[in-house]
């Protein structure tokens, strides 16, 4: 799946997809580099991870418990 934009709050980078669907990932992994997966709550179609990186353009595999 193709992140499709980004913001940073903080230490988190936060990833905005098209459409996000999988919800329940527990991780997420990102130009081979897996991250774990934290659920934006108020952003729909939006999940964050605990780095800064620019990571537009790139694509997202979720991976689950």
């Amino acid at each position: 799946m193709k992140i499709k934009e980004q913001f940073y709050a903080g230490e988190y980078t936060v990833l905005l997809f098209e459409k996000l669907d999988i919800r329940k990932a527990k991780y997420i992994v990102i130009n081979g580099v897996k991250y774990e997966a934290i659920i934006c709550f108020d952003l729909p179609n939006a999940i964050a991870v605990k780095t800064i990186g620019d990571f537009v353009g790139a694509d997202a595999d979720f991976m689950f418990p």
